[in-house]
Parts: C-alpha cells; structure tokens; sequence
C-alpha cells in the first residue's frame, strides 16, 4: 500500500508506492519515491492523496498500452511457436498435428460410447486405453458441434483426413467452429504450449489470452495445405474465415463462384443425417465387400460434390434425376482427386466436355443410381425418410444384365458325340465299353 514515509537526508515526509511487476519495465522502477515538500503531517496527507491519485491512474494508462501492445504481439507470438515446431520448412506437418489434436480432444470429449459408434478410430488412427479414456472424461465437453450434428461430423472427418487432396480441412472444421464459439478456454492446452515455447506469460481470463487464442485458430484455419487444390477447396471447404483484428468477429466469404452448393444441415430429429452419415450408417447395416462399398461410397462422393452432403430428407427426385443426367454426360474414367487436382469441379469438366468424349456407360450411370438407391433404402429402414426417391429410376439405354459376358450357347449332339469320343473320355481307344477297358 501506498504510504507516507521519512527519509534519513530529508526533514521532509516522503510518499512511497510499489511499482505493480507488470509495469516495472515502462516505468524503470521497481517503486516511487518521492518528497511531498512538507514536514506538516496534516500537508502531507493531502498531498498524499494527490500524488497517490496521479499514480494510479498512470498505471492504469500505462497497463491499457501494455495490454494493446500484447494483443497487437499475438500474431508473432503464435507464429514464433508455429516456426518453432516445423522442421524442415513442413509447416503442412506442423499444422495438420495440431489440428488433429485439436479435433481428437474435440471429439473424445464427446464420450467413448460416441468414439465408437461414430468409428472415430479410423479418423484418428486408433482408439485409448481404457486408463487414459479414465483421464481424458474428467474434462469438460467441447460441445461447439450440437449433438445432432456430430455423425456427421466425424463422417466428415474420416472422408477428409484419408484424402490428400483434403487432408487437414476436417481438422480446420474443428477450429472454425471453436472460432465461432469464442470459448477460448477450450483452447488451454495449445496456449499453454504457446506459453511455453515463448517463455511469455498469457494468463487466462485477459484480453491478451484470448488474442492469442483467437489468432491461433485463425492460423490453423488460414494455411493453405500444398496438397489442396482450387478444385478440392470448392468442393469441401464451407466458408473461408480470413485473418482479421484479433477482436473483429470474421466473415463469411465464399471461396469460389462454383456452383457447388454449401453443406446442407437438417435441423433435428432423426431426419438429421446428412447422405455422407447415411453411407456410414449403411456400412455398418450392410458390411459391404470391398467393391461394393468402393462403387457405393463413389456415388456418394459424386452426388455430394454436384449437390452438397443434403440431409437425407432433403434429397428430392429432381436432385436425382438432374443427378442421373448429370453423369449421363460425364466422360469415362474420372477421378475426383484428379478433377480437384486440375482446379476444377465436376460440374466444369462436364460442362466442358467434348461431344466426341467417351462417356460413362448405361450400366455405369445405373450402377451409380444404384449406390445412392442402397444408402437411401438403409435411411428409409431407419425412418429417416418415408420414400427412397432414388428407387426406379430408369436409365437410357440400361437393359438388365447389359455388359455382362454372353452365356454359353448349348452343344448339339454332334458336339457331345465328338466331345464324348474324344481321347479323354475313351482311353484313347473308342466309345464302346469293352473297347475302354482294354
């Protein structure tokens, strides 16, 4: 406290107040002390209270150019630990480890039973023992994604992180929406692992902590992975959360004119399951073989990339009729991790197609409608859809068993005689039975 003090040399009373540590290194001083001119005690307690005063509104001055100084440092201090991590110039490394970190406790706070029915082991490469799923339920839930949506969003996740076009936009999903939440306390381990390697303190409860939180996830949000392309962005990357002031609320803005349609989110209730949840869902029911659910999920794939991961009651016909005549005019042989590697979508390279390109087959575009039809049906069984809109869709040019191998026309008698006579039969002697036993 501040306090009216003597001093050995002076006949005056002096005031004295500790400088707060914070402000030692503006102020150049670790307290102040100074003479109120006045050896009267009544004198030196008005004056006192003056210099006292004066003081500490100083350091309230001093404390709020501090606290922008550090807030305006965040960007470099988030950079000094990313820089810190990378080796060899991989930032890609970096970011995509913390992302799925971030992701993993994401998702592992939402519960064991949810870890496993959601098969988030595929996604993370593994499951906990049971000792560690002992420590990890003791924190709090990251509840930014409702409980409805989560499905989906682990379904998400799997589909993005096994793809190298895509890997580390499931992860960012995780930062945007702990963006959009601003609950930076559900960031504590990455600052604390940026507090270490700096050596700066960032206390919870400042602005300064939420700067640096703020501008962490907008660091994992804003790189650009070198295996992304522009065709792959468009395709899965819902909105673009550029880096901004640490306290401007960003905004949304599209990343390409493409006419791909944003993920589309049903609101509650058990028709809240997008198609790509649905695919997950009918691999479980079905356990498909290994073609099958290749051909299947590639049906998926293609439905969401032209019209958006609907929810499954949201898929009407007219979705699957321009579907089916959609990829009536798609060439032959397209990969889609080739289409976004080229910087495009779907819908362009169809659009761009020549007329004399070879085109995908009735028995292909069938085989497609056919997929969706599977995925759909397990939806309906599970009352998420009263009809499944992709039953009896007819195909031109489609004739059952089309393109499969011709059967085996019938031998005539003069063939069975011949094949019947033949060395093989007869023991190279003739088509009597004594003759065979000689």
């Amino acid at each position: 406290m501040p306090a009216i003090t003597t001093h050995t040399k002076s006949s005056k009373l002096w005031f004295r107040m500790v400088v707060p540590e914070r402000l030692r290194a503006k102020v150049g001083k670790t307290e102040i002390k100074l003479s109120l001119r006045t050896s009267d005690p009544a004198e030196a307690k008005l004056e006192h209270s003056k210099v006292q005063s004066e003081w500490r509104q100083r350091f309230l001055e001093l404390d709020r150019e501090l606290q922008s100084e550090q807030i305006a440092s965040a960007p470099a201090l988030v950079e000094q630990a990313l820089a810190a991590l990378t080796r060899g110039g991989r930032r890609d490394d970096t970011v995509l480890a913390l992302g799925k970190f971030l992701s993993f406790r994401t998702v592992v706070s939402w519960g064991r039973d949810f870890y496993a029915a959601s098969e988030a082991d595929y996604a993370f490469c593994g499951n906990l023992e049971a000792a560690d799923w002992d420590d990890y339920e003791r924190d709090a839930e990251i509840d930014v994604v409702p409980p409805s949506q989560r499905m989906g969003f682990v379904a998400k996740l799997r589909v993005q992180e096994g793809h190298a076009e895509t890997q580390g936009m499931g992860h960012r999903r995780t930062a945007v929406e702990l963006l959009r939440s601003r609950r930076w306390e559900l960031v504590a381990p990455e600052i604390q692992l940026i507090e270490s390697i700096t050596n700066v303190v960032i206390s919870s409860g400042t602005a300064f902590y939420d700067a640096v939180a703020e501008t962490f996830l907008k660091a994992l949000i804003n790189h650009k992975f070198r295996t992304w392309t522009h065709g792959s962005m468009a395709a899965f990357l819902e909105d673009e959360q550029p880096v901004s002031h640490p306290h401007e609320r960003s905004t949304h803005v599209p990343i390409a004119a493409d006419p791909t349609p944003p993920v589309q989110v049903a609101t509650s209730g058990r028709t809240a399951v997008a198609l790509s949840e649905a695919l997950v869902l009918w691999r479980k029911m079905q356990l498909p073989a290994k073609q099958s659910d290749i051909e299947v999920s590639r049906a998926v794939a293609r439905f969401i990339e032209l019209f958006g991961d609907k929810p499954v009651d949201a898929i009407t016909e007219d979705d699957i009729f321009s579907y089916r005549d959609l990829i009536q005019q798609m060439p032959a042989n397209l990969q889609l991790s080739k289409i976004h590697a080229s910087n495009k979508t779907l819908r362009q390279v169809i659009g761009e197609a020549q007329a004399d390109v070879r085109r995908l087959t009735p028995t292909s575009v069938k085989k497609d409608l056919g997929g969706l039809q599977a995925v759909l049906s397990i939806a309906k069984q599970e009352r998420m859809i009263k009809i499944n809109v992709a039953a009896e869709v007819k195909v031109a040019g489609y004739t059952k068993g089309q393109g499969r191998k011709k059967a085996r026309l019938p031998f005539t008698p003069n063939m069975m005689k011949t094949l019947f006579s033949s060395p093989i039969f007869v023991g190279c002697k003739g088509p009597r039975d004594f003759e065979r036993k000689q």
